[in-house]
C-alpha cells in the first residue's frame, strides 16, 4: 500500500494566512514545514497503533516497513509507504500450536508446517520443509495486509487533515513571529 494523499482548502490556506499577515514565502515554507511533520507523526502514530493492532513483538520491525517519500520538486505533497506483505511467525506474540495437519496461530493455518524453536532468534515459530528431505526448511509467514490496512484507513488517515492544520498554523504562527522567511 502506498500514497497518502488529501486535498488542502485553498481558502483556508488564504485565510489563515492573511490573518496572521503572512509573506507568499513565508507560507509555501511553512507548508512544506506542516507537510513533513505530518507525514513524521502519521509514520509514528502508524507505527505505535498496528504494532498494537498485529500485536507484534516489537515495534521495531515495523518501523523499517514504514517510510515517508519526498515527491518530486515542485510537487506539493509527500507520500507514506507501507509494507503490508507477510511477516515472519516469530515476530508476533503468542505461540503457535501444532495439529496432524500442521500448524496455526493467530487464526491462520498452514498445512504441512510444523513448530519449532528457531536456532536464530530462540522462540517458536512455525517452519515448513522445501521438499521430502529432512533439511532447508523455511519460516513461514502470516498475513496482516487487511487488517493493517482497514486499520491505517479506519484510524490513521482520518486524522490527517487535523494534524496538518495544527502543524502549519503552528509553523506559519512562528514564522511570522520571528520573522522568517519574511523577505
Amino acid at each position: 500500500m502506498s500514497g497518502l494523499h488529501f486535498d488542502i482548502d485553498g481558502v483556508q490556506l488564504d485565510a489563515v494566512s492573511a490573518e496572521l499577515e503572512a509573506t507568499p514565502r513565508q507560507v509555501k515554507l511553512a507548508f512544506h514545514a506542516a507537510l513533513r511533520r505530518t507525514a513524521t507523526t502519521l509514520r509514528t502514530l502508524s507505527a505505535r497503533g498496528l504494532a498494537g493492532e498485529l500485536q507484534l513483538r516489537t515495534i521495531s520491525l515495523l518501523r523499517k516497513r514504514l517510510k515517508s517519500l519526498k515527491l518530486k520538486r515542485g510537487a506539493d505533497g509527500v507520500t507514506l509507504w507501507y509494507g503490508l506483505n507477510d511477516m515472519p511467525a516469530s515476530w508476533f506474540k503468542g505461540t503457535p500450536t501444532q495439529d496432524s495437519t500442521g500448524a496455526s496461530m493467530r487464526g491462520q493455518h498452514i498445512t504441512g508446517a510444523f513448530v519449532a524453536r528457531s536456532k536464530f532468534k530462540g522462540r517458536k515459530t512455525m517452519f515448513k520443509r522445501d521438499g521430502k528431505a529432512r533439511l532447508h526448511i523455511q519460516e513461514q509467514n502470516l498475513g496482516v495486509g487487511d487488517q493493517a490496512l482497514v486499520y491505517v484507513e479506519d484510524r490513521i488517515f482520518t486524522q490527517t487533515e487535523t494534524i496538518f492544520w495544527k502543524n502549519f498554523t503552528r509553523e506559519l504562527n512562528a514564522r511570522v513571529r520571528y520573522k522568517i522567511g519574511a523577505a
